[in-house]
Order: C-alpha cells, then sequence, then structure tokens
C-alpha cells in the first residue's frame, strides 16, 4: 500500500513539476506591476503635495516664476493664489473656485486655469456627458528655458481643456513635473500608470525624458503623445505596430530638410559647420538627420575629428573640456565653413549648450546662422549682433497666424516678447485636441479603445491650423510644416529699434 501511494505521490510531483515548467512561459509575458495597478488601482488624486503631480492640492510653479512670465499680476494675487490651493488641498471646492477663479481673470495663469477647471468637474459632475483623466508633463522646475516652455506647454493644455469642458466634456487634467530630468521622468511614468482613471498622457517635452520613460507607458498600454519631442529615435516607437506613442510635431527629419533647403536655395551656402551636443538625443538626432540631408543635396560639412564642435555638456561626469567658441569658429572658417548649424539640447535643467548656442550667434560675424527649434522664442537672440543673419526652423510661429484661436484666446500673453506664445503652446493644443477627438466621437472610453481609436487610418482631429491626421499605422503626423523665423530690427522713432522675432517669408513690425 506504502508502496502505491509513494507512485501515485511521483506522479503527481512530476505533473505539478511538469505544469509548473509549461506555465513559466506565461507567467513571462504578465506584466505584474501592471496587473497590481489594474487590481489594486491607485488614487488618480490622493491629494499628497511635494511628489511632482497635482490635481489642484498644490502648485507646481513658484511665485518668482509666476512674476517673471505672467507680470506683477502674479503678484498681486499671490495671495488669493495661495488661499485657492490650500482649499483645494482641504477639499472646500467653492472656496477654492472662487479664488481660482479671481486668479485667472486678473492673471491668465494657466495652471490656475487647469485646477479652476478641474475644479468645475468636480463641483458640478451633473453639467457633462462624459468624464474622463489625462495626464500632462510639464517641465516647470529646473532652468529658466525649460520654465518658459513648460509655461506655454501648459497653455496649450489649459486652453484645449477649457474648451472641451464647454462642449461638455469633462476633462480632467493632472499637471506633472519632470524638471526634464530622464530619472525623474521614469519614477514619474511609473506613478501614472499606476492611476488607472488616467487614459493618456501629454508629454514629455525633451526627447531625452521621453524615451527614458516610454518603455513604461508601452508596457502598461497607455498612450504617451508629445508636443515637443522631436527626436529621429523615437521613431523605433512612432512606427512599432500597435503603437502607444504619438506626437504632433515634426520629426527632427523633416526639421532639417527645411533648414538644408533654405542654406541651400536662399543663402548659396555651400559649406557648413555644425555645433551640437551628442550627449543628448534632440541634439545628435537633429544634426545627424541635417548632416544627412544637406551631404544629400550636395553640400559639405565640415570635418570636426577632435569634437571641438561639441557643445558643452553638464555633470561630473562630463567626457570633454568646456567649449571655445572663438577657437571653434576659427577651425570651422578655416576649412570654408559659410553658415553655422547650431543645435543645443532641449533647455534642460543643468544645460550649458544652450549658453554656447548663443555665444556662437553672437560670434558669427557675416556668417549666417541656422538653429533648431530649442531656440524659438529664446530672449537672448533678441540682440543688434545677430539681426538679419539667424533663422530658427520652429513647428509655428504666433507672428504669422494673427488670427489664430490660440492667440484669441491668450489676449494679453503677448504683452511683453517673453510673455508671449510659442511653438509649444501650438503643438501641445494640438496633442490633448488629439485626445478630445477620440473622446468626443464617443470612440474610446479606456486605454486600449483610445489607442485603437487614434491609430485608425480614418481618425482625425480639429487642430489650431486644421486637420491633424498621423500617417498610417504610425504615430508620425501626415503633413508637417515648419516655419522659418527670422531676428529682425524694427524701427520705433524716437522710442529706439525693436528688435523681434518674424516670420521669415512675412516679417511685420506691426506688433
Amino acid at each position: 500500500m506504502r508502496r502505491r501511494w509513494q507512485q501515485i505521490g511521483l506522479g503527481f510531483g512530476a505533473g505539478t513539476l511538469c505544469g509548473g515548467l509549461l506555465m513559466i512561459p506565461l507567467m513571462r509575458q504578465i506584466n505584474w506591476d501592471v496587473e497590481r495597478d489594474r487590481l489594486f488601482p491607485r488614487a488618480v488624486c490622493d491629494h499628497q503635495v511635494n511628489d511632482r503631480i497635482s490635481c489642484g492640492e498644490e502648485s507646481l510653479m513658484h511665485l518668482s516664476e509666476l512674476e517673471t512670465f505672467l507680470g506683477n499680476s502674479a503678484v498681486q494675487t499671490a495671495e488669493t493664489r495661495r488661499e485657492g490651493i490650500q482649499s483645494f488641498k482641504e477639499q472646500h471646492w467653492q472656496q477654492a473656485r472662487q479664488s481660482l477663479q479671481t486668479v485667472w481673470e486678473q492673471t491668465q495663469d494657466p495652471e490656475a486655469l487647469v485646477y479652476l477647471n478641474n475644479l468645475k468637474i468636480q463641483t458640478e459632475p451633473q453639467a457633462y456627458r462624459q468624464k474622463t483623466t489625462i495626464a500632462a508633463v510639464v517641465p516647470v522646475g529646473g532652468s529658466r528655458a525649460a520654465m518658459a516652455r513648460g509655461l506655454n506647454i501648459l497653455r496649450g493644455v489649459a486652453q484645449a481643456q477649457t474648451q472641451a469642458i464647454e462642449k461638455g466634456l469633462a476633462l480632467r487634467v493632472i499637471l506633472v513635473d519632470d524638471q526634464n530630468d530622464t530619472r525623474i521622468a521614469r519614477q514619474l511614468a511609473g506613478e501614472l500608470v499606476g492611476r488607472q482613471e488616467i487614459v493618456a498622457v501629454v508629454g514629455h517635452h525633451v526627447s531625452d525624458a521621453t524615451l527614458a520613460a516610454l518603455e513604461i507607458y508601452d508596457g502598461a498600454g497607455m498612450v504617451l503623445i508629445s508636443p515637443t519631442s522631436t527626436s529621429e529615435e523615437l521613431a523605433t516607437y512612432t512606427l512599432k505596430k500597435n503603437n502607444i506613442f504619438f506626437r504632433t510635431v515634426p520629426s527632427d527629419r523633416a526639421t532639417a530638410t527645411f533648414m538644408a533647403s533654405f542654406l541651400l536655395n536662399r543663402t548659396q551656402a555651400r559649406t557648413v559647420a555644425v555645433f551640437y551636443n551628442p550627449d543628448k538625443s534632440y541634439s545628435r538626432s537633429l544634426s545627424g538627420a541635417f548632416k544627412e540631408t544637406f551631404q544629400a543635396l550636395q553640400g559639405k560639412v565640415v570635418s570636426d575629428s577632435q569634437g571641438e564642435f561639441y557643445l558643452s555638456c553638464t555633470g561630473v561626469n562630463c567626457p570633454r573640456s568646456a567649449f571655445d567658441v572663438n577657437q571653434a569658429l576659427r577651425k570651422a572658417k578655416q576649412q570654408g565653413a559659410e553658415a553655422f548649424v547650431v543645435i543645443p539640447d532641449g533647455s534642460e535643467s543643468q544645460s550649458n549648450a544652450l549658453s554656447d548656442a548663443i555665444a556662437i550667434t553672437k560670434t558669427a560675424g557675416s556668417n549666417w546662422v541656422i538653429t533648431g527649434d530649442t531656440m524659438a522664442g529664446e530672449m537672448q537672440l533678441l540682440d543688434s549682433q545677430v539681426v538679419d543673419r539667424t533663422i530658427i526652423a520652429s513647428a509655428w510661429d504666433p507672428s504669422q497666424d494673427e488670427k489664430s484661436v490660440l492667440k484669441q484666446f491668450w489676449q494679453s500673453s503677448g504683452d511683453s516678447p517673453e510673455r508671449s506664445l510659442s511653438w509649444h503652446t501650438y503643438t501641445a493644443y494640438n496633442a490633448v485636441q488629439v485626445i478630445i477627438a477620440a473622446l468626443d466621437k464617443g470612440q474610446a472610453s479606456d486605454r486600449l479603445q483610445l489607442r485603437q481609436a487614434m491609430a485608425s487610418p480614418s481618425f482625425s482631429a480639429d487642430g489650431a491650423a486644421g486637420a491633424i491626421r498621423f500617417r498610417d499605422g504610425t504615430g508620425e503626423l501626415q503633413t508637417t510644416s515648419i516655419t522659418l523665423i527670422k531676428v529682425v530690427k524694427c524701427p520705433t522713432g524716437k522710442q529706439g529699434d525693436r528688435i523681434l522675432f518674424q516670420a521669415l517669408d512675412r516679417p511685420s513690425c506691426l506688433r
């Protein structure tokens, strides 16, 4: 009898072992983090502070930043703003709504507008036919240049959210600040995918942060739509089957084509030097695409075997010495360079490359300088030293579109050049409009349906300047448009000259 039970036991053990072995491949296919978040979802608005995520319970911007970009009105309403956000945190909804309404009316503060819209959804749930939640990652911490771009991204998001709410779609927006830091971006992506009510994310800003976070979103099947990440290194995801990554900005390949064509056809420059940061995805990508395109069109790119054209890197692990602008330009001119292509990184929080790029434009003499969109709106370029020979390739320029829905909405944002709209507002608005279009037509109510709707060949959305469509089976725009912007001088009589950014083919001093 004992022998019989031993045989049964051995049989049972072997069966269990075989079954376990068969289960191993299946277990490996399961994303246990995703399953945990599905079974035990995290609260979408947990009202915690200092976590870089806010539904309205904390401000992601400091007063000094708001004053810089919004003017004295930000200081005058600072206490009202603080009271509104504190009331939001304590869930005193009506008091919070009243305070933030005052702030919005007096300052046109886009962060306050997002939180005000979230409060409308919270206090009037019966007024909306559909409710959904997205997150928007904006770099409002870190360098001043990064904050300026973050504010303009926020403007586009806030306007699109406002218009959705007016049409009955309760679009709650969770704001997130990754400071353009790859480590923080990846950490926050993990937090966002765990909040099951969030169906999509708008972001990230710089291509390096987007690359760092994409694997997290891809594993969770969550749509990520970037209004600003242009690197060709992201094409692995935009061209991927069952794609979750889309972007409403032209890729670096498209921008490089416009830059090369301008130099060859409008300046007759046949030999150029390219200055870039090889450590950063955007800078590396656009410089590579430009070199390939320019040389294919029979242009010449001068040699840089010693790395003297590399812009400065940052941090204790920087592998090279600081960029020497005079030495680099001297070497470029000795090799016959007639124009300089300058591509700093995407204004990460601790970047020195932008300062190098500014120095090149001011030291270039009579040579043409052409640069990518990270220099668009950069105030240090408004200098008499760079007038009439500096060109910026950008996705959009507000001076070219006076009747834009963006300019009409943010009517007082252009009081000074520092507070004017940028292409970031345009592409961020379009990114949210894409999500709204998928939701508004009843095509999507969860992450999977949203992804399927956006990937449909027939999908389109109404953007700021026409229909938005993606190339079949990809997350890339079907139609791309690049605006070339020039630094120009406008005489103003006794007040002295003004130096402005203007569209190259439609310059106007009537601003």
